[in-house]
């Protein structure tokens, strides 16, 4: 139940947030308290792992799909065209309401990131979605 955010905090959300009973830091002030925790950073390889996505099982039993790094590389490069098509600036904010478990939504989410823009997230999928537009 930690919230960490990004550039400058907002007080008064921060109070809020607080006030629910969730502790609140910026991440300037995570990473310069665990500098001695720091690793040098790897660049992937187009073979490692990212993720392992589970089919439904429509056609048998569930399977986990590997997902490499390069095929994530390539769902931000058609992201990367779409959002010149459709004119995607970083100010955009998208409601994510599918689960990430599908992968329509992770790519999604995956290529809007790549781009800059904001994502949010349902609290409960779909099923909550007119409430948290309210």
């Amino acid at each position: 139940q930690v919230v960490i955010y990004f550039g400058k905090g907002d007080k008064s959300t921060q109070e809020l947030l607080e006030a629910k009973g969730l502790i609140v830091l910026g991440f300037q002030d995570v990473a310069s308290s665990h500098k001695d925790a720091l690793v040098e950073d790897t660049p992937p390889s187009k073979d490692d792992l990212v993720t392992i996505m589970y089919t439904s099982g429509t056609t048998g039993m569930p399977k986990g799909v590997k997902l490499r790094h390069e095929n994530i590389v390539s769902v931000i490069a058609a992201a990367t065209e779409l959002s010149q098509a459709i004119k995607l600036h970083s100010t955009d904010v998208y409601l994510s309401f599918l689960p990430l478990a599908h992968i329509f939504e992770r790519q999604n989410v995956m290529g809007l990131f790549s781009q800059g823009a904001v994502v949010n997230f349902a609290s409960n999928g779909a099923k909550a979605l007119l409430a948290d537009l309210s």
